[in-house]
């Protein structure tokens, strides 16, 4: 399992008790894995217990097992692992994409019309992950301008007004120039719709 590797840290939560320690998997072999807690938990062989495993950060992966050993009340051997189950943790759903984007840090109208260029590599109805050509400042308020296609069709504007939340350092699919990816939240969207 990939999920499962050494120096990941991951939740543990007794499925009795529901006191929730997070542990550090320190060995991983076939059938059974090894955590070191950080703060003290009571478990005794045979209990059965989750780990939490943060995969991405829109998921959580989840795998059920059961202590084989408990030397002391920071060590335990798990075995009889589960296949992991992916929770989604966003409140909306991110649709893929590779839209064209343009992007303005001005919210004033006079100086809007200096664009740059972007890529949206993922919609959400709360936000998107925009790829850009050079680095951009969090916390930043910008206007983004997508332009969607519907089936091939007419190419439509939709602009909306959008902050930078986070800055995205594992983006393996942006190629070529766009190498800097970043979290927008939308705020407000609808009041910009262009006709």
């Amino acid at each position: 399992m990939l999920l499962l590797a050494p120096e990941r840290i991951v939740k543990i939560t007794p499925e009795k008790t529901k006191a929730s320690r997070k542990a550090s998997i320190t060995r991983v072999e076939e059938k059974e894995l090894t955590l070191t807690l950080e703060s003290p938990l009571k478990l005794y062989p045979g209990e059965e217990v989750a780990l939490e495993i943060p995969q991405e950060e829109d998921a959580l992966y989840i795998i059920k097992g059961r202590v084989l050993k408990a030397p002391g009340e920071k060590e335990l051997t798990l075995g009889e692992l589960s296949e992991p189950t992916r929770i989604q943790r966003r409140k909306s759903q991110r649709i893929p994409s590779k839209l064209k984007v343009k992007y303005s840090f001005s919210l004033d109208k006079k100086y809007q019309n200096n664009y740059k260029r972007g890529i949206c590599l993922n919609v959400s109805q709360q936000g998107v992950l925009l790829a850009t050509r050079e680095k951009l400042p969090l916390e930043y308020e910008l206007i983004l301008l997508l332009e969607v296609s519907l089936k091939g069709q007419e190419i439509y504007s939709i602009k909306v007004r959008g902050k930078l939340i986070r800055e995205e350092l594992d983006l393996p699919r942006i190629i070529g120039k766009f190498k800097y990816g970043y979290g927008v939240e939308l705020i407000d969207p609808f009041p910009l719709l262009d006709n």
